[in-house]
């Protein structure tokens, strides 16, 4: 090859040179700007207990490639999430909870712009917005409560009383028990009953021999205890009078007062208030006697002690 021609391409190759050398510097430069920065942020709660978040497109001078988001709701730093979205859902956050959502732009060359930032959190301080507006729950209006009434009356306990006594030296039997009673059922099952009943004829046996009949009037007895559905419990208190008393057709009690000295308890329990009528029964002793002229320590004998039974049946 000649000299001119060598030449020639020479020139030609240095005039290629420094065409790209004066390119190379705008065209092959590295791209280190950062896209804009998102949002703001625009957030709201749903019931489920997630927030979903949307935010305005950032803008790049060579393009934005994807968004990246975490979560931070305290301890380490979560691990950032990509989207190429500007929507997002973020599962976990209750209404009541705090965190702080931050979203950044991420170009093609890896440039992240500064982020966008949503808390709710009083120790977050830098570039929050608002809290958002959880559901309201619907207000149910209460009722008005009615006036109030009158607390329910006591319960009548009234009516026809019966029962028997069972008397430890009776040779025939029970004595037979009739009368009325008057008394009331509080609403916390406090009992309280005046019972009347008719003089009762008792058949005893003296000595295991002698028979005696005896006139007996149970005076001011009255009844006082707690009854529930399922029991009663309680005692009667009276007095205990002989009318008349009779051996083998004549007269052993001469007094006009021949009754036992002291009141007579009788501690009582039942079925309460399951039954129809408040039926009960207990033991009793009866005392010495007095004021029966010349049959009271007969009397006395004859039926003072303990182990009789008495049992009533009170109201209908």
């Amino acid at each position: 090859m000649s000299r001119t021609a060598i030449a020639r391409r020479l020139a030609a190759g240095a005039g290629l040179l420094a065409t790209a050398l004066s390119i190379a510097p705008s065209a092959l430069a590295a791209d280190t700007t950062p896209p804009t920065e998102p949002g703001p942020l625009a957030v709201t709660a749903n019931a489920d207990g997630s927030v979903t978040a949307t935010w305005a497109p950032s803008t790049d001078d060579v393009g934005v490639d994807h968004y990246e988001w975490n979560m931070w709701a305290g301890g380490p730093t979560p691990p950032r999430q990509s989207t190429a979205a500007t929507t997002i859902t973020v599962p976990g956050l209750t209404p009541s909870g705090y965190g702080v959502l931050s979203v950044w732009a991420v170009d093609a060359a890896g440039n992240r712009s500064l982020p966008a930032q949503w808390g709710r959190d009083p120790m977050v301080t830098a570039r929050t917005y608002p809290t958002p507006k959880v559901p309201e729950t619907p207000v149910v209006a209460t009722p008005t409560p009615p006036a109030s009434t009158p607390t329910p009356a006591a319960s009548p306990l009234s009516g026809p009383a019966s029962g028997i006594t069972l008397l430890r030296t009776a040779s025939r039997g029970g004595v037979g028990l009739t009368g009325t009673v008057a008394g009331r059922i509080e609403q916390d099952g406090a009992v309280s009953a005046d019972v009347q009943l008719a003089t009762a004829t008792a058949r005893l046996t003296a000595y295991g021999v002698f028979p005696v009949v005896a006139q007996l009037a149970y005076e001011r007895l009255a009844v006082q205890g707690t009854a529930t559905s399922s029991s009663f419990r309680g005692t009667a208190t009276f007095g205990l009078r002989v009318r008349k008393a009779t051996v083998l057709g004549l007269s052993i009690a001469s007094g006009a007062d021949c009754r036992a000295t002291g009141t007579i308890t009788a501690p009582l329990t039942g079925p309460g208030l399951a039954t129809r009528a408040l039926t009960m029964n207990g033991t009793y002793a009866i005392p010495s006697f007095a004021n029966c002229g010349a049959g009271t320590g007969a009397l006395t004998a004859l039926l003072s002690g303990s182990g009789n039974v008495l049992t009533l049946s009170l109201g209908a």
